[in-house]
């Protein structure tokens, strides 16, 4: 009767391993947030700064420049569990219309404010994000899209001052299948 219980628990316990699905991953900086009421919130840039993923709650969300084009209405922001766009920008700073626009239909009008050592993006409710001194400054949000798009002009911060790694390097073919990323 051990024997028959010994076998049934190897049994079940190698079943239990092989039911997991298999997961890539991808080496990441890892930046992370903590608010007032003390929740964390992560956000994972990849090290050739392509995207940024922002975990908060329950929350999973991907930031990008779309064709990696790294201009206002090329920026998106989407939900990794449905595929669906939250949210994408519209217009051009230069021309004052820069705006991003969200799935539920609002829109939050943008302005960038320059000076000798850093910018000012400013919301509807003030300065949303801020570089002073060339560095990321505090600048308070008021709700969770004000909070989104502040994550991503930071993801926008880190991506406009590193380049990638040694470590990595992308190769580009004209192939359709054949895109990579090596590793030296």
């Amino acid at each position: 009767m051990r024997y028959f219980l010994a076998i049934a628990a190897l049994f079940l316990a190698s079943s239990a391993f092989a039911q997991s699905n298999p997961t890539w991953s991808t080496p990441v900086h890892q930046l992370t947030y903590g608010d007032e009421e003390g929740q964390l919130t992560s956000l994972k840039i990849d090290q050739g700064y392509r995207f940024a993923d922002l975990k908060r709650e329950s929350n999973d969300l991907r930031f990008f420049y779309n064709k990696d084009a790294q201009s206002i209405h090329n920026a998106r922001i989407v939900d990794k569990k449905t595929n669906e766009t939250l949210a994408r920008g519209k217009g051009s700073f230069f021309f004052g219309t820069a705006k991003f626009e969200f799935e539920d239909g609002e829109t939050i009008k943008l302005k960038r404010k320059r000076n000798a050592n850093g910018y000012e993006i400013i919301g509807p409710y003030g300065v949303l994000f801020a570089v002073e001194n060339q560095g990321i400054s505090y600048a308070k949000t008021y709700g969770e899209k004000d909070f989104l798009l502040q994550a991503f002009y930071v993801f926008d911060r880190v991506k406009e001052t590193q380049s990638p790694s040694d470590d990595t390097y992308q190769v580009y073919t004209t192939s359709y299948y054949s895109s990579s990323t090596s590793q030296k």
